[in-house]
């Protein structure tokens, strides 16, 4: 079976797009059931196990995937991937792996690429990463610089050592930061509660835990999350 780069690049799609659509956010896609989804059947043939291996290796590298696999009763080994926050994000904004990918190779890149807004409680975010980023959001705030924020805020949120219920309300607190920045009372306590959550990713003991699942998440990390958001609100 031909491979081309096409059919390769329909591929990594196809995966995130069958993940973020087969289980809810934080749960995990039974990679064995991958071939029951019509997306997989990329290019007008059956995507084969070692695409789907290489697409699998390919958004875990870009950050929108993660992935496990452990053995059962030392014979069957299974295959378990779920969607990043950023990478549920390209799919809410009907983008591609391919766009994301380019985007974060340009020099100078620092988050989501710019976005222009006139409109309001749009997501900067989806705008930034689907087909139409050439829109406005005016609402007194710069909207890289939020966009950057966002993004910044949801890598961070799986690692900051918080229970799990505190985990879910920082990524409700940082949709609701993203979504409202027009209301300055709104998105200022907002804000605190984020800043609070930030605070106890600080600890030691969690800095410690994020080492060692090897997450990127350092003191110096956290405390510029810190000061920009501050800058901002």
């Amino acid at each position: 079976m031909s491979r081309t780069p096409d059919r390769q690049l329909n591929a990594r799609d196809a995966l995130l797009y069958w993940a973020h659509e087969s289980v809810p956010i934080h749960q995990w896609a039974d990679l064995s059931k991958v071939f029951e989804s019509p997306r997989t059947r990329s290019c007008g043939a059956q995507l084969a196990w070692n695409e789907i291996m290489e697409a699998v290796e390919c958004l875990q590298n870009a950050g929108l995937v993660e992935a496990l696999e452990y053995t059962v009763r030392g014979r069957t080994t299974v295959h378990l991937i779920r969607p990043s926050i950023d990478g549920r994000s390209i799919v809410q904004a009907k983008g591609s792996v391919t766009k994301y990918v380019d985007a974060k190779r340009q020099p100078g890149y620092t988050g989501l690429p710019k976005v222009d807004v006139n409109v309001h409680h749009a997501s900067a975010v989806a705008l930034a990463i689907g087909d139409n980023n050439t829109q406005t959001v005016t609402t007194g705030i710069d909207s890289s610089a939020l966009v950057h924020l966002v993004t910044e805020l949801r890598s961070l949120a799986l690692h900051l050592g918080l229970p799990a219920e505190d985990t879910e309300d920082l990524l409700t607190d940082i949709d609701s930061l993203r979504e409202g920045a027009d209301d300055p009372k709104n998105t200022a306590r907002v804000w605190r509660n984020i800043k609070r959550f930030l605070s106890t990713g600080l600890k030691p003991e969690n800095i410690a835990l994020a080492a060692r699942v090897g997450a990127e998440v350092t003191p110096e990390r956290i405390q510029a999350v810190i000061e920009a958001g501050e800058s901002l609100f």
